[in-house]
């Protein structure tokens, strides 16, 4: 009997050793939402990168409540242009303006930069080229997701035509594929072709191979990257060009919008007050290292170009500076403290600010410490706030509902969706 009680205690106190272990090690783990937005940035999409430079922060804003396990994921945003002929003909139009990164205002910045000119839009190629040279999360439970947004025909290649029309672009494993064994000419009896030449046809086949987006789009599913697909214009115009076809063969969905309709702002009582938080919390940022005066700086001007181009993506910036996506370790030195990216110890005197080079290292640490708690306390405060306000503009935006989607309600729908398939969950409305 005694042996019987023995044995039940022994695998009672293993099955809640588990299950705490279990809950400990689920708390440990970190995960990644890792996005890349492909932009046409040919002569008609101006529309798109206003919207997408105006919107960027509601978006973030939309992923803020976002959690696994009960734990928040950590963001990453890569960007790409193409179509635009002021870049290089020999990479095919297209230009990494961003690898992965979690430097929300760069991604700002760059937004802004950007310029329409053009083009000739490889849709498959740039897609090929994301997949290729973005560092993307080899993990399962990580969320990855390509989103490419232009308005000419998915299938363009360089010369002309189609994919679909030029025989040269073909993948045995792409269904639907030309026969190209039927279409390619046999050279003369007698004459071999010089090795080096066949070495640069074989090469120029493989180019031409990675252009179709039947082959890109495939070769991105495989490592687990979704393609959604966004055509700004008619709905079966899309169709017509081959964009839902791109986002079925990658797991994605596809939609249309219109990318010049006009970004609806709505004023909220809470605005004031927000945008007053909102410098409160920049004063919370020091600058250290070699590149802490740049990112200050670009904070700063990411707040103005924010205010100059648009009421409600000015607000929604100021909104998303208080979530767990805007972070700075780079060049905060309170985030980076926080975040156990560097020691106070080992920075060096010449690399903080000049009021904390005068400061004895036990007075540092008080000062970071404070600066951290006056952060999160206003950070909460425009959360309180964002979350009337949000209630506020869902009334207000039923009264002026417009009949075609922008980049961001495209996003947002598509991306809660997808997540909520990967078993993120987020804070109900």
């Amino acid at each position: 009997m005694t042996r019987n009680l023995l044995t039940i205690f022994l695998l009672f106190a293993f099955s809640v050793s588990t299950s705490l272990f279990t809950q400990e090690d689920k708390k440990k783990e970190t995960y990644v939402i890792q996005i890349a937005v492909l932009l046409d940035t040919s002569n008609s999409m101006d529309g798109l990168i206003h919207q997408a430079k105006t919107q960027l922060w509601s978006i973030v804003n939309e992923l803020a409540t976002a959690k696994k396990n009960g734990v928040s994921p950590q963001l990453q945003v890569a960007l790409y242009e193409y179509g635009n002929d002021s870049l290089s003909a020999e990479n095919g139009f297209i230009r990494r303006v961003l690898p992965l990164t979690t430097d929300l205002d760069k991604v700002s910045e760059e937004l802004f930069a950007l310029k329409t000119n053009g083009g000739s839009e490889y849709c498959g190629y740039v897609i090929n080229k994301a997949v290729k040279e973005l560092k993307w999360s080899e993990s399962g439970k990580d969320f990855k997701a390509i989103y490419i947004a232009g308005n000419e025909a998915f299938t363009q290649i360089p010369g002309g035509g189609s994919s679909f029309q030029n025989p040269r672009f073909y993948n045995r494993n792409v269904p639907n594929a030309p026969n190209v064994q039927q279409q390619v000419q046999v050279p003369q009896q007698g004459i071999k072709k010089p090795k080096t030449a066949l070495k640069n046809s074989e090469e120029k086949q493989k180019k031409l191979n990675d252009m179709d987006y039947r082959v890109s789009c495939k070769v991105a599913i495989a490592k687990g990257i979704i393609i959604n697909t966004i055509h700004c214009g008619d709905y079966q115009t899309g169709i017509n060009g081959k964009w839902r076809d791109a986002a079925t063969l990658a797991d994605g969905i596809y939609m249309n919008i219109d990318q010049n309709r006009k970004v609806i702002d709505v004023k909220a009582p809470q605005d004031k007050k927000i945008m007053d938080l909102n410098e409160k919390l920049n004063s919370t940022y020091v600058a250290y290292g070699s590149g802490g005066s740049e990112g200050k700086k670009r904070q700063i001007a990411q707040d103005k170009m924010a205010k100059s181009n648009s009421y409600s993506g000015n607000i929604q910036r100021a909104m998303s500076k208080a979530s767990v996506h805007y972070r700075n370790t780079a060049w905060d030195l309170v985030d980076a403290n926080r975040e156990g990216k560097l020691e106070l110890e080992k920075i060096k005197t010449e690399d903080l600010p000049k009021n904390m080079q005068k400061m004895t290292m036990e007075e540092r640490k008080e000062y970071v410490a404070s600066l951290l708690k006056k952060r999160v306390e206003v950070q909460k405060e425009i959360q309180v706030l964002m979350d009337a306000r949000k209630k506020y503009v869902a009334q207000k935006m039923k009264e002026q509902v417009g009949d075609k989607d922008t980049l961001e309600t495209a996003m947002t729908k598509t991306l809660r969706q997808q997540l909520e398939k990967k078993d993120y969950s987020f804070e109900k409305k």
